[in-house]
């Protein structure tokens, strides 16, 4: 129903000069808050409800305190009306197992009989949506980890982009390092498959230029939002998160330049552990996929390969106990002669599924692509007959 449908039905049955016509349906229309934020509003109620109650209730609590009869009698009725608000104030409350097993047995049944599959977003890599199930499911968060210029900010893009393009995912990227604009050049250059620096420099040919306007029609169409506000605080991300409409994946880049709810708090660790803890709940709360990106310490240098563990987190060991999924992207072979880099990809955390696998994976850096490598990340990093000849002599 609307100002044209309710006017309509008015004028068929003749009552629509009674009501004061058009002009006065556009007027309540005005006057009506939209249902675009309902949700907030409710949220503002509910939070107020709550208020009026604690105020009420405390003044019962003083009543009752100040009233004759045994001291405990009158402290367990006090305890008793609290609890009461307090069982109000929750989200939810436990079920029983019972309950839980009737909502899964339904949930198989649809996947057998209509071939249902779990909703979830594919990453693009085959090997890697195998060890994670099928690929990024909302809920859940995902941490992808590296030392700088290893590609984490790319391969982040590329996952989402492509979910969004080829998936229609609903995807937002909070990217705190990179402008809009980059964002932007770094899109076109990964669907138009267009070489990255031409198009920071304008040096484009016919062809180029063909590539770029079906990479800018593409881009344009696709359920793509980013955001580049530095420094975000977790009621930012909140916010933001909540401002795109059926958001599927959100993406943070990256954790370590957020910031906590006191600027300048010398405790860094103790600042990102409240943070992963609100984007932990984010992702429940508002069942998406979340991305995060983090920097690993600098110790991961001087190990061989430069592989990662998970406590190699930096700043912050909140992060590893609240990801769902941790990846750690490390350099196999850089600057390849045939164009590429080999990356490899280690699952270093799986909560539903297997972890301690390794993947290879190719990063085209001129045109900021990504694809599975056919080779095999133990195969790559075999020691040659020449290092093993040097480790020998060493021994």
């Amino acid at each position: 129903a609307d100002v044209i449908t309710v006017f309509e039905r008015l004028r068929d049955a003749g009552k629509d000069e009674d009501v004061g016509g058009l002009q006065y349906l556009n007027q309540l229309a005005q006057s009506v808050p939209s249902a675009a934020n309902a949700r907030r509003h409710a949220e503002i109620i509910a939070e107020r409800y709550t208020d009026r109650a604690l105020r009420q209730t405390a003044d019962e609590a003083l009543t009752i305190a100040l009233g004759k009869g045994e001291a405990q009698q009158r402290l367990s009725a006090i305890i008793a009306s609290f609890d009461k608000l307090e069982r109000r104030a929750v989200r939810s409350m436990p079920v029983g197992l019972e309950t839980v097993m009737v909502r899964r047995l339904d949930a198989l049944t649809d996947m057998a009989t209509r071939g249902d599959e779990p909703q979830c977003w594919s990453t693009g890599f085959e090997e890697l949506d195998a060890v994670l199930l099928g690929g990024l499911y909302p809920g859940r968060v995902y941490l992808v980890a590296g030392r700088p210029s290893v590609g984490k900010s790319a391969w982040a893009h590329w996952v989402a982009l492509n979910a969004a393009i080829g998936q229609g995912a609903v995807c937002e990227y909070l990217s705190q390092e990179m402008p809009a604009d980059e964002l932007g050049d770094r899109s076109l250059a990964m669907v138009g498959r267009i070489e990255y620096e031409r198009i920071q420099l304008g040096r484009l040919d016919n062809d180029d230029w063909r590539d770029l306007s079906n990479a800018v029609d593409t881009c344009s169409k696709a359920p793509f939002m980013v955001d580049d506000q530095p420094a975000l605080r977790s009621n930012d991300i909140r916010v933001k998160a909540r401002f795109v409409k059926g958001l599927n994946i959100l993406v943070i880049d990256y954790v370590q330049l957020c910031q906590g709810a006191e600027e300048g708090e010398p405790n860094r660790n103790a600042e990102l552990e409240v943070i992963s803890r609100a984007i932990k709940t984010l992702a429940k709360t508002m069942n998406v996929a979340v991305l995060v990106l983090s920097q690993l310490a600098r110790r991961v240098e001087e190990r061989a390969h430069k592989r990662a563990i998970p406590s190699d987190l930096k700043d912050c060991g909140g992060l590893e106990q609240d990801a769902d999924v941790i990846l750690s992207l490390f350099p196999i072979q850089l600057n390849r002669g045939d164009g590429y880099s080999l990356i490899g990809c280690d699952v270093l955390k799986n909560r539903q599924g297997r972890k301690g696998q390794s993947i290879a994976l190719e990063f085209h850096e001129h045109r900021l692509g990504w694809k599975q490598s056919q080779y095999k990340v133990a195969e790559l990093l075999k020691p040659t007959a020449t290092e093993r000849r040097g480790a020998a002599k060493d021994l």
